[in-house]
């Protein structure tokens, strides 16, 4: 058996491997523009994708996303995807020697249960997402959440005041650096822009709170539709947590767009009290209301989304962990 980095020519050999070991009709298996979106370096020319093989073929699949992938400065943090294996000792190996590369900072998301049972063995940090909500409050009908009971009372003051949108002159101004001090793993304006304002697959927008005449905060965005409703689903938030409520404003006048039913955030490390100030609620397993994650297909069923983590130093940043991370975010269907 050989461990080894995938090459362009074995696409086509790596397509019947996941269909028959991973999943069948798998995006990634039918769609290579989207494979190399994912996991092609175009700087070394090389993909983030191991394969194992022998004389049969390919036996095992690892991929990671590191994110320098989007900013070239960001090289200590790493996300890993599509793990695989028809023969187990070959799948432990891949996953082995994600291990023993220089990264700093290890995490999967929406991980299987046999991935995560092989994290915890790894003494991963494992976790699960908080799914917040804020429905709007002028959908008599919904067609995408199903609403068994509505919040007790809406907000009615706001911490927020103004905002604005942000395109990617706005985010390359070195007056947001310091928005990304305040978590791991570490990102940048050139990050937003490479992943979401210039993805090739959907359309992400962004913006920020604007305190003092200065921009405080980033969110990314991204609408889902189904049946001529919306659902606005937050991808990604820069800043500091403290700063996550004075989005408030913002998300209040979105919602006031007659199709949109609510904007939702699958989220770990901003706290649930600077949550709930920006009128979100927190779904648990008494909340009965149906807020769906899959619209490709869609499907009307909560989800959970699991995680792991390694950190191989201390840190002074908090763990942050969104939608938009790993291989979360990416199309089910083209």
């Amino acid at each position: 058996m050989i461990i080894k980095r995938l090459q362009n020519t074995e696409y086509n050999l790596l397509s019947k491997y996941i269909n028959n070991f991973y999943r069948k009709g798998h995006i990634l298996s039918k769609n290579k523009k989207l494979f190399d979106w994912m996991y092609f370096d175009t700087k070394t020319k090389k993909y983030n994708f191991l394969i194992a093989k022998d004389k049969m073929g390919i036996i095992a699949t690892k991929g990671f996303q590191p994110l320098k992938l989007y900013d070239n400065n960001l090289t200590l943090e790493t996300f890993i995807s599509m793990w695989s294996s028809s023969k187990p000792t070959a799948g432990i190996k891949l996953f082995d020697h994600i291990l023993k590369k220089k990264y700093n900072f290890i995490c999967g998301i929406g991980s299987s249960k046999y991935s995560l049972k092989y994290q915890k063995y790894k003494r991963f940090k494992v976790g699960q997402l908080k799914h917040s909500y804020l429905l709007s409050k002028k959908i008599n009908h919904y067609k995408i959440a199903s609403i068994l009971k509505y919040p007790k009372k809406f907000k009615n003051t706001f911490f927020g005041s103004e905002y604005i949108k942000l395109n990617s002159e706005l985010l390359k101004s070195k007056e947001l650096n310091s928005l990304y001090d305040y978590q791991t793993p570490q990102k940048s304006s050139f990050y937003l822009i490479n992943r979401y304002l210039n993805s090739k697959f959907y359309n992400y927008y962004a913006y920020g709170s604007l305190k003092n005449n200065k921009i405080i905060n980033i969110v990314i965005l991204r609408n889902c539709n189904y049946r001529k409703k919306t659902a606005v689903r937050i991808i990604d938030y820069i800043g500091s947590n403290y700063s996550f409520k004075y989005l408030d404003k913002l998300f209040y006048k979105i919602l006031e767009k007659k199709k949109i039913e609510y904007i939702d955030l699958y989220s770990y490390g901003i706290p649930e009290k600077e949550i709930i100030k920006c009128g979100f609620n927190i779904k648990n397993s008494k909340d009965k209301n149906i807020i769906p994650n899959y619209f490709e297909p869609f499907e009307r069923k909560n989800k959970s989304i699991i995680f792991g983590y390694l950190l191989k130093k201390k840190i002074k940043n908090q763990i942050r962990l969104f939608k938009g991370d790993s291989d979360m975010d990416r199309p089910n269907r083209l």
